[in-house]
């Protein structure tokens, strides 16, 4: 399995490759670091750039060997590391082509998160992943350690669970996780729990080690936090889509909100893009 490691050798980018490192070493999976530099698309910005190219490429491959030592001094073992260099106007469609081409099969960063106009406006780098990655993401809180995966929340609306289990139910059974999936229903709801759906989940994922639970709120995103805490959950996962006109001004899209303050590390499946 190749996990890719997008780094600015900050904190964050850092937590992530510990925790790449420790899945990578449960997987046997290889880690590729991927340093990206943003760059304009002016003629004499382009000039200047392919001057300093080979200089930025060197001290950043240097920064990348020193953060490796430091995670293998952390977790122990030799494992593979490779590190890679892209640069572009967008990071996130950036990384994503890089991805793509080099068939990896999962994106891991981490995030500091943001608040107020940043978080409403800009967003962050984890959430553009979200949105256009073909690849599933990874996001990991800057505060997180690596935990070996006991259980899984899968929080979902319900529309398409006979499709999305199968993928959530494979990453379990590789560490004989638990797999809870959670629906938030509103508070005025009146439907009534389908007593048939938790046996049909089991058999539709071929995996036994599912629970089902309805929890009434108005607030998803606070809800699903909640959930995570009281449960001692190790990872969340979600599948999401695109953004509309209205996600984008108002931002109400769970999964987004969810990457800037989620306790644990949350693994999202952008159904729209995934190939």
């Amino acid at each position: 399995m190749k996990l890719l490691v997008p780094t600015d050798f900050s904190r964050p980018s850092k937590t992530a490759l510990l925790y790449a490192a420790q899945m990578a070493k449960k997987l046997q999976g290889e880690i590729i670091i991927l340093w990206f530099n943003s760059i304009q698309s002016s003629k004499k910005t382009l000039s200047k750039w392919k001057k300093l190219e080979a200089e930025m490429i060197a001290i950043a491959q240097e920064d990348a060997k020193h953060l490796v030592e430091e995670v293998r001094t952390e977790v122990k073992g030799n494992l593979p590391f490779t590190y890679h260099f892209t640069s572009g106007s967008s990071f996130a469609e950036s990384v994503d082509t890089y991805a793509v081409k080099n068939d990896v099969d999962m994106i891991i960063m981490g995030t500091k998160g943001a608040s107020g106009v940043k978080k409403l406006i800009m967003g962050s780098h984890a959430a553009s992943m979200i949105d256009h990655s073909r690849i599933p993401v990874l996001v990991i809180p800057e505060k997180a350690s690596f935990k070996p995966l006991k259980k899984i929340v899968y929080a979902s609306n319900l529309y398409e669970w006979d499709q999305e289990i199968r993928t959530i139910a494979a990453l379990a059974a590789i560490y004989k996780a638990s797999v809870h999936v959670l629906h938030i229903s509103p508070v005025s709801s009146k439907s009534k729990i389908d007593k048939n759906l938790l046996p049909e989940m089991i058999k539709t994922a071929g995996y036994q080690k599912i629970v089902y639970q309805d929890v009434k709120s108005d607030n998803i995103a606070k809800a699903i936090d909640d959930y995570i805490i009281a449960n001692d959950a190790d990872m969340l996962a979600m599948f999401t889509h695109k953004l509309d006109n209205y996600e984008k001004l108002f931002g109400r899209s769970v999964t987004r909100q969810l990457a800037f303050h989620a306790h644990v590390p949350l693994l999202t499946f952008n159904k729209t893009l995934l190939i």
